[in-house]
């Protein structure tokens, strides 16, 4: 069988993409759009399987994350329906993908993914809902803050410190936390919102104005 010529370019710049991570490379994977995607799916279900010799296990790890996160930006709607199956449902990469879309679909599944069984997908569907600021999102993170598994607990923490408000500080304020760094995420976070919280307030009217 004879290969589309979109497919077998869309290989090429995605092999690009995951060995190099430079942003040009990424950016030329983006723009493979629907030919992309296939290739993509075609990775993560094992029917296309490209040997990258020379690459260690975690830059491949890390190219792929990249190269997911830069197109499910760039065409988030085509992401959304090529991935639209349960068989993706915990892939811990459309979770990356999802996390970079902007729609009430891509937050629907994370949140999903954030009260599942499997403490990684937990952790992906937190980082993803810590870019958002719905107050459903922003729940998520709070209820995070006490999962048993350390990494989703930091992760959602981050979250908090980038998009938290005064809803979570109640949380934040009683946090028990099991080791430093996370008590001093957690000190970050209360901080941030406060900070941002401060920021808001309208000025007083100086008494040189007033007069």
């Amino acid at each position: 069988m004879v290969e589309d010529a979109g497919v077998r370019a869309a290989k090429a710049a995605f092999t690009q993409a995951v060995v190099r991570q430079a942003d040009d490379d990424l950016a030329a994977w983006a723009a493979a759009g629907r030919s992309g995607l296939i290739v993509l799916r075609d990775f993560l279900t094992g029917a296309y399987n490209p040997s990258w010799p020379g690459v260690h296990a975690r830059d491949e790890i890390d190219g792929v994350a990249a190269a997911v996160s830069a197109i499910a930006a760039a065409h988030p709607d085509d992401f959304l329906d090529t991935f639209d199956d349960d068989a993706f449902r915990n892939s811990l990469d459309v979770l990356i993908g999802l996390g970079w879309i902007d729609r009430p679909a891509a937050t629907a599944r994370l949140l999903d993914a954030a009260g599942g069984a499997d403490p990684w997908v937990r952790q992906r569907a937190i980082i993803g809902l810590g870019r958002r600021t719905e107050a459903e999102a922003e729940a998520a993170l709070i209820r995070a803050t006490g999962d048993p598994e350390y990494l989703v607990r930091c992760h959602a923490l981050m979250g908090l410190t980038v998009t938290g408000t005064a809803a979570a500080l109640a949380t934040l304020r009683g946090h028990q936390a099991e080791r430093e760094y996370e008590r001093e995420l957690a000190a970050t976070a209360v901080a941030q919102i406060e900070g941002r919280a401060a920021a808001t307030q309208p000025r007083p009217l100086s008494a040189d104005r007033e007069r």
